[in-house]
C-alpha cells in the first residue's frame, strides 16, 4: 500500500490514528428479511475501497468530483471521501440538479 499512497498523495490525518480493525461507520439495511440490521464497516475496508478507488477509475488532486448521490446511500460516502483524501476538489451537486440535463451540463462545463 506505501507506493499506492504514494501514487495518489495520500497523506496522514493529524490527531489520533484510527484503528484499522475498528468501525469507520455502520450501514443500516433491511436486506431480504425486512428486519433492520447493522452491517460494521471497518476503517481497514474504507481505505482500501478508498486507495482503491484512487488508483482505478483514479483521482488526483487537480481532478474535481461532483457528488450526485444522495446521502442514503453507502456509495455517497465514496463520493465524499474519494476526493478529499486525495487531495482533489469536492463539488456537491444542488438538489435537484440531474433533473435538468441543461444546468447538470453547465455545470460540469
Amino acid at each position: 500500500l506505501e507506493g499506492i499512497a504514494q501514487a495518489v498523495h495520500w497523506r496522514a490525518l493529524p490527531g489520533r490514528p484510527a484503528r484499522a480493525a475498528g468501525t469507520a461507520y455502520i450501514l443500516y439495511t433491511s436486506g431480504s428479511s425486512g428486519q433492520p440490521k447493522g452491517v460494521a464497516v471497518g476503517h481497514a475496508s474504507l481505505d482500501n475501497l478508498l486507495r482503491s478507488m484512487a488508483l482505478r477509475p483514479g483521482l488526483d488532486p487537480g481532478d474535481t468530483l461532483l457528488a450526485t448521490t444522495p446521502v442514503s446511500f453507502d456509495i455517497a460516502l465514496l463520493e465524499l471521501l474519494l476526493p478529499l483524501a486525495a487531495g482533489a476538489r469536492l463539488v456537491l451537486a444542488p438538489a435537484g440538479l440531474l433533473r435538468d440535463p441543461e444546468r447538470t451540463a453547465e455545470l460540469l462545463r
